[in-house]
């Protein structure tokens, strides 16, 4: 019988802490509400301009693509008084939030555009 070497324990160790590192790091529906609200209220292209008042409805699905998630958002937004282009229009929107890893932790990394998807708002 071969003794282990330290390289095979080294890999062995490194395979089973990024095989508990892929499992341990689901996330949340509800934290991933409050991040496509802060995304949407602080980075997004409405940023200062609109806020969004609430989530009517949201669909969060793990992606195949380079992102840890897709979420499939219907949001009522409203304009922020005195905005920098004058907007006073609110209303409803439909689009989705891709999240992808961060520094150990998920965040939403980009939004898409006006009626991007389809959750079925009322």
């Amino acid at each position: 019988m071969k003794a282990s070497t330290p390289f095979r324990s080294v890999v062995v160790l490194l395979f089973l802490v990024l095989s508990f590192s892929a499992h341990a790091t689901k996330l949340d529906f509800a934290e991933a509400a409050v991040m496509v609200k802060d995304y949407y209220n602080n980075e997004g292209e409405w940023a200062g301009i609109y806020t969004m008042s609430n989530i009517e409805r949201m669909a969060l699905n793990e992606s195949k693509d380079d992102y840890g998630y897709v979420a499939h958002v219907c949001y009522h937004y409203r304009p922020i008084p005195n905005n920098r282009i004058g907007r006073n229009d609110s209303g409803v929107d439909q689009r989705t939030f891709s999240f992808g890893m961060v520094h150990g932790g998920y965040r939403v990394l980009s939004m898409g555009g006006h009626m991007s998807t389809n959750v079925g708002c009322r």
